[in-house]
């Protein structure tokens, strides 16, 4: 059984997804909490699932014979998108816990701890800056996903995959020593 496109594609289209829910601010859904359920569905999801497929990349890797450089690239990005979208899902956890606990936690001994987390947690929960994680995600991901192509297909599979790798293959040696 093909489990890739179980490891890779739906957690690609689960965070591609969250990314453009993330973007979307209409003050009419940013203030409904089953639109804060949904983001953090596909965020959470979607991160699990990018890190079971990065768990099961070395064996992926021993099925293609292509340039090692390619594939450092490839895990390099791969990466980067699990600590973005990471830390991301850190953000949401911490208001995921405050909905759910939160009136525990506040009249418990670590209301004090959970105070100085929160605060800091509301400051993080912005658009300023939820966005721009987002959207460096989202950039992250499609150069994880075309280098993945490239690895799969070749270079030059579509234009798309052809533009990361003429931009990518000068950073090739840089990105390989990660």
């Amino acid at each position: 059984m093909n489990f890739h496109p179980i490891l890779v594609h739906i957690p690609v289209a689960l965070l591609s997804f969250y990314a453009v829910f993330e973007c979307i601010r209409i003050d009419a859904l940013l203030k409904l909490r089953e639109w804060f359920y949904i983001k953090a569905s596909f965020l959470f999801l979607g991160g699990l699932g990018a890190l079971a497929a990065a768990l099961a990349g070395p064996l992926g890797e021993r099925l293609f014979s292509f340039e090692r450089s390619t594939i450092q690239a490839h895990k390099f990005f791969a990466g980067f998108t699990i600590a973005i979208f990471g830390l991301i899902a850190l953000i949401y956890l911490a208001m995921f816990i405050d909905d759910i606990w939160g009136k525990r936690i506040w009249h418990s001994r670590y209301r004090s701890a959970w105070r100085s987390i929160m605060e800091f947690d509301d400051r993080l929960f912005t658009g300023a800056v939820l966005v721009p994680m987002a959207v460096a995600g989202l950039a992250a991901l499609l150069v994880t996903a075309a280098l993945g192509v490239t690895i799969v297909y070749g270079a030059t599979n579509d234009p798309f995959t052809h533009a990361v790798n003429t931009v990518i293959a000068p950073l090739l040696p840089f990105v390989s020593r990660w």
